[in-house]
């Protein structure tokens, strides 16, 4: 498997953890969501910055998350689109646009976030996220 294939492949994964997080915030432990990120890495948006720590605080936070964009209406996220662009040997850049699906009639939203990647022996990781507004 090439590394965009792999890249597809670890990015489905991930849009499956988002929706199944959607799906039931309350029974969603975070660890699967977790499993997707580096030890640290950053959040970047026009908010500013956040570093953050993949440990038991950050997993505790992710269902409230969802429950948040549960009261929303949001019922699910789809990869529209996926675009890898390879740094270096071990880091891309993925741009990918979601669009969101609410159980209401609210018009659905797109937006993209560009992950910030690293691929040491196979294992992949975020490191990064940039978002826009959305």
């Amino acid at each position: 498997m090439n590394k965009v294939e792999a890249l597809d492949r670890f990015f489905s994964e991930y849009e499956r953890t988002v929706n199944s997080g959607l799906a039931e915030p309350e029974a969603t432990d975070g660890k699967a969501n977790a499993e997707a990120f580096a030890d640290c890495f950053f959040e970047a948006s026009p908010a500013g910055i956040v570093c953050r720590r993949n440990d038991a605080d950050f997993r505790a936070r992710l269902p409230q998350g969802f429950e948040f964009y549960k009261k929303l209406g949001t019922s699910s996220m789809k990869i529209l689109s996926l675009l890898p662009a390879q740094l270096d040997e071990h880091h891309w850049t993925v741009k990918i646009r979601w669009g969101t699906v609410f159980r209401e009639e609210a018009a659905a939203v797109e937006f993209d976030v560009i992950y910030l990647v690293q691929d040491i022996s196979g294992r992949i990781k975020i490191i990064g996220c940039i978002a826009g507004e959305h």
